[in-house]
This record gives C-alpha cells, sequence and structure tokens, in this order.
C-alpha cells in the first residue's frame, strides 16, 4: 500500500509540471479576471492579454449581466483605448499604426458596482469582434484566444477566511482534522493553515486552472481520493514535510508570478 501512495505523490509531482507548463503556453490569449464581492459593493476587474507577439490594434467585447451589476467605469490601462458606452457588452478597441506593441497584463480595469440583492456569479463573458481588426504592423491577423472571466458574489453568510479553518492542533489530531476537512490535504499539512496566502494560491490554480478541463477534473478527483492516506502515513513525518515544502513553494512562486493571487479566497462551488 505504501509503495503504491509514493508512486502517486511522485507522479502528482509530474502531473502539476506538466499542468502548469501547459498554463503557461504560448498561444495569445485575452482574458478577463475572476474576483470576489458581496451585494452593494464596488470591486474592480483586471482585463489583459497574456503572449501578445506584437499587435497595432485590438477589438474585443466583454458581455455581462446588467440585473446583477452596473458597470460604473473603465480605467485605460497600457493601451489608449478608444472611449466607449458604458453598456453591456463594454467594447474594449485600440488601434496605433506605428509599431508592434508587445505590452500584456494591463490592458485596461472594468469597476462594477454589485447591485443590491443580486446573487451568484456574474458572469465576464469575452468575445472577439473581428479577429481582423488584431493585426500587426505587417498587417497580418494574429489570433488570439478568449479566457472568460467573472464576479463571485458572496452571501451573508461567507467570510473572508473559511469558516472551517484547519484549527491549530498538534500530532494525530491535525492529521484527523485535514482528512475529515475534505480541503487541499497536502497543502495544509505542509503550511498548518487551510487558510494563508500560499494554500490561498493552490486553491485558487486547482478551482481555475485544474478545474477549467476534463484531465484536470480528473487529477482532482484522483488527488482527493488518494491524498488522505498519504497523509495518514507519512503526513507528521520530516521527510514527507522537507519533500513537500519545497516542491509546493517552488509552484506556488511559479503560480505568484504568473498572476494567480494570493489574497483570501472561498473555493468555487462545482
Amino acid at each position: 500500500m505504501r509503495k503504491y501512495i509514493l508512486c502517486f505523490l511522485m507522479a502528482v509531482v509530474f502531473c502539476l509540471s506538466a499542468i502548469v507548463s501547459q498554463a503557461r503556453d504560448a498561444t495569445p490569449r485575452v482574458v478577463i479576471g475572476n474576483v470576489e464581492a458581496r451585494a452593494g459593493q464596488d470591486v474592480a476587474v483586471p482585463v489583459k492579454l497574456e503572449n501578445n507577439p506584437g499587435i497595432i490594434a485590438l477589438d474585443f467585447a466583454v458581455d455581462y449581466d446588467e440585473t446583477k451589476a452596473e458597470l460604473i467605469g473603465v480605467e485605460k490601462g497600457d493601451y489608449n483605448l478608444t472611449d466607449a458606452p458604458i453598456q453591456s457588452p463594454y467594447v474594449f478597441n485600440w488601434a496605433d499604426g506605428a509599431s508592434d506593441d508587445k505590452t500584456n497584463e494591463n490592458v485596461g480595469v472594468m469597476n462594477f458596482h454589485i447591485l443590491d440583492g443580486a446573487e451568484g456569479t456574474v458572469d465576464l463573458t469575452v468575445t472577439i469582434r473581428d479577429p481582423d481588426n488584431f493585426v500587426n504592423a505587417a498587417m497580418e491577423t494574429v489570433i488570439f484566444e478568449t479566457a472568460d472571466g467573472g464576479i463571485t458574489i458572496l452571501s451573508g453568510a461567507d467570510s473572508e477566511n473559511d469558516p472551517d479553518e484547519i484549527p491549530d492542533i498538534p500530532d494525530d489530531e491535525f492529521m484527523d482534522a485535514i482528512i475529515n476537512s475534505k480541503k487541499c490535504y497536502i497543502a495544509t499539512a505542509v503550511y498548518g493553515s487551510y487558510d494563508c496566502p500560499e494554500v490561498w494560491t493552490l486553491r485558487r490554480f486547482r478551482d481555475h486552472i485544474l478545474g477549467e478541463n476534463w484531465y484536470g477534473r480528473a487529477f482532482i478527483r484522483t488527488y482527493y481520493a488518494i491524498s488522505p492516506a498519504a497523509i495518514k502515513l507519512f503526513g507528521e513525518t520530516e521527510w514527507f514535510q522537507t519533500f513537500w515544502r519545497d516542491r509546493l513553494d517552488k509552484l506556488v512562486t511559479t503560480l505568484q508570478k504568473n498572476g494567480v493571487e494570493s489574497a483570501p479566497y472561498t473555493d468555487r462551488v462545482w
């Protein structure tokens, strides 16, 4: 049994490395952020490009549910966007005939007010209005994929930190608490809490990178099926803590460098 669990742990390392590498491929994308807010609050949603090979024009639109959120303004970022009506869909348009601009990250920020009584999620759907309007200085069309975002509306019962935070108790009781909580078992055992910056980053990685495709979801199901036994057998050992702390630290650093936040997080509801 222990041999199989050790094999699984090694497979976890390789799978995570492969998935992170795929998440960081060179495909140009328009990406809308994922954020959280409560009804009645204002919230900022970042809009960015990834892997921009160089363009002189862009043109895309973001749709949102006006029954749940009001767009109260759009801040221009690294591109001198054309002013557009504050409505759904909101149009992001920019053109500069000089030379290719390879700027990523900050295209703009959409500022929303979450309407009183709103519940659920405000889906932010990005659409390339005309692919021929994404061009480089050679007047060649540059194909951009899209990554939708959204605003998760927190209920009154939610808190910034999960109410089921793993208690700071020692030894076997701590490991039993991790297993019974059905949380991020290995990360919680290594970092000592389900609510800390490193685990917030890993939870976002699980929900919004791994969880976005079938093989990532299959990995999550396998991980949650096997890792409780790994924690029970090895969670308190020094080699386990050292092995996973080194690898998780590197993974967290890579994710944070690529825009995965380390702020308090409420798990995605599947």
